[in-house]
């Protein structure tokens, strides 16, 4: 499944598990560089998987139903659609979790980390690094 990731990163939109891009160097504005950062959440933000007030509640409740009604509207049956959706929102809070906070993010302290592709591949063993940047160099547009 992990090895997909490129090929959904380079397809479609969005942020599968993570994002991924290239940009500016903050500290050598000469360099463009690739960017990796925190994805996959279907809600707008990490809060809003992690605040336990009755409005938060309500919005996962409702997220996790919007989730069912596309999974039922795709053919799966209610029941296989309401476990799909429990576990897509389990996963994506466990993401959230692991992020950082609105003001965590605004630090370049703990946003800047560069990093060689194999000290990346020593961090998250589980995505074949070289083979992913490989699948992000085609080019989007047939030649």
């Amino acid at each position: 499944m992990l090895s997909a990731l490129a090929e959904l990163h380079h397809e479609y939109p969005g942020g599968f598990f993570f994002g991924a891009g290239t940009g500016q160097d903050a500290i050598d504005s000469s360099l463009i560089i690739v960017e990796l950062q925190a994805g996959g959440l279907g809600l707008p933000d990490r809060d809003y998987y992690t605040k336990t007030d009755e409005k938060s509640v309500k919005i996962r409740e409702q997220y996790a139903a919007y989730i069912q009604q596309l999974l039922t509207l795709s053919g799966e049956s209610a029941e296989q659609a309401k476990a799909d959706a429990d576990a897509t929102l389990r996963i994506e809070t466990a993401l959230a979790k692991a992020m950082l906070t609105r003001v965590e993010r605004r630090d370049p302290h703990k946003t800047y980390h560069i990093l060689t592709v194999e000290e990346l591949s020593k961090l998250a063993p589980s995505i074949d690094w070289p083979l992913y940047f490989k699948c992000r160099a085609r080019p989007v547009w047939p030649s």
